[in-house]
């Protein structure tokens, strides 16, 4: 392994991988090495060579960055859930306001029948009342004729 540095603490910035190429410093961020600082072979998810090489030794403080991490992804885990949750009464909200204009819609419907249906009732008891007065002239002009 060929190795440059690349700073003036010493520390190895970039190094040769067993494929030649330049592995360049980069951070891990998975739950059990966040934070950490590593140099690997760049097309090691491409069949590359398995170089690779911590820059960093574990840290006293991994555990509180680790602690860390693992909370703020549950944060972020937390905040898609709840974006979850929002798109979710959006959806619902969409449906129950088509649905109120389709019972709004009914309800005008059935005010409208009723009113027809009201207006026929009056005009069914004018008729009945007309009746009964035609009714009752016809029994008066029969007493006196």
């Amino acid at each position: 392994m060929s190795s440059n540095s690349g700073s003036n603490s010493g520390s190895c910035s970039y190094a040769t991988c067993f494929c030649g190429e330049v592995a360049p410093m980069r951070v891990s961020w998975t739950e059990k090495n966040p934070g950490r600082r590593f140099i690997g072979c760049k097309n090691f998810s491409n069949n590359g060579c398995n170089f690779f090489h911590w820059v960093d030794k574990e840290s006293p403080v991994a555990e509180e960055i680790q602690a860390n991490y693992s909370k703020t992804r549950g944060m972020y885990r937390e905040k898609e859930d709840w974006r979850a949750v929002v798109e979710r009464v959006k959806e619902l909200n969409a449906h129950l306001s088509k649905r109120m204009e389709r019972e709004r819609e009914k309800r005008e419907e059935v005010q409208k029948k009723y009113e027809q249906c009201k207006k026929a009732l009056n005009i069914a008891k004018n008729r009945v009342y007309l009746l009964i007065v035609l009714l009752f002239l016809s029994v008066l002009c029969n007493l006196f004729y």
